[in-house]
C-alpha cells in the first residue's frame, strides 16, 4: 500500500511539473500563451509554437513567482506579481504583468496563474 501511494504521488507532482502555471495574453496585437516550468505555448492566432523552457530564474532578491525569467531557445517572457494587469478591453484586472519578447517582436499583457 504504501509503495501504491508513492507512485501515485510521483504520478500526481509529474503532472503538475509539466501543468500551466500561467495563461497570459495580449491585446494590440491579440495573442495568448500558456507558460510552465518546462515549455511556453504561443498563440498569435496565425500559428501556435511550443518550445521547452531551458531556463526560469528569479530577480534577485525575491522569491519565485513575484518576477519570473522564463527562456526559451527563441524567446523570453518576463512576468511580474503587481495584483494590478488590465488588458484594456475590460474592467478586469489581473494577478501579473507580462512581457513577451521574441526575435521579431515584444508584446505585452497579462497573466493570470493557474489554480
Amino acid at each position: 500500500m504504501k509503495k501504491l501511494l508513492t507512485v501515485i504521488a510521483l504520478i500526481g507532482f509529474c503532472s503538475l511539473a509539466n501543468a500551466a502555471e500561467l495563461t497570459c495574453f495580449g491585446t494590440e496585437p491579440f495573442w495568448g500563451a500558456e507558460v510552465s516550468k518546462s515549455k511556453i505555448s504561443i498563440n498569435d492566432f496565425d500559428k501556435t509554437i511550443t518550445e521547452k523552457v531551458h531556463q526560469k530564474r528569479s530577480a534577485a532578491g525575491t522569491t519565485e513567482g513575484f518576477n519570473d525569467v522564463y527562456q526559451t531557445r527563441n524567446m523570453t517572457i518576463v512576468t511580474k506579481l503587481t495584483h494590478n494587469c488590465n488588458d484594456g478591453m475590460s474592467d478586469n484586472i489581473f494577478e501579473y504583468d507580462v512581457t513577451l519578447i521574441t526575435k521579431t517582436k515584444v508584446l505585452t499583457g497579462c497573466c493570470t496563474k493557474k489554480h
